[in-house]
């Protein structure tokens, strides 16, 4: 009979074990999820730093190049050929940040919603714990039932 009483105590500990194990590993979650969310942010700061700074390329190769026409001795506002090489450039310095601004809201999404996927998967195992630990509780309960109320079985 103290063996059933030693039984149901180590399926209380074993218990208590599974659940704190399960809390664990959501609070670990919930932490690589804050994690995740922070580097999502310093991601999105480093592309729009990108961003900045091919504007500040665009301005200066802008500024290079009429410049150079105006040297070259072109004039520079009435030229239609020196205009649509400017727009050309336009054009294409206008598509690139388009793109650098896709690729961060992309990215940022999917750090968004891998960090909700973490804490999601972290919920789940505090869960799948405490049902763990439910079904050891009640196996030790049957354990002790069995030797104190049915000692023949």
């Amino acid at each position: 009979m103290v063996w059933a009483l030693l039984g149901f105590a180590g399926s209380l500990i074993s218990a208590g074990a599974q659940a704190q194990a399960g809390r664990e590993r959501e609070r670990e979650a919930q932490l690589q999820a804050k994690a995740e969310i922070a580097n999502m942010e310093l991601a999105r700061a480093a592309g729009k730093q990108r961003m900045l700074a091919m504007s500040d390329q665009y301005q200066s190769q802008v500024a290079s190049n009429e410049a150079f026409f105006a040297f070259a001795g072109r004039d520079v506002a009435a030229d239609r050929s020196v205009k649509a090489f400017l727009d050309k450039q336009e054009e294409a310095y206008l598509d690139n940040v388009s793109t650098a601004a896709r690729n961060i809201e992309t990215e940022s999404a999917n750090r968004k919603l891998s960090a909700e996927l973490t804490k999601l998967r972290g919920a789940n195992a505090r869960r799948a714990a405490g049902v763990s630990s439910f079904t050891t509780l009640l196996g030790g309960a049957s354990n002790l039932y069995k030797t104190y109320y049915n000692p023949n079985e």
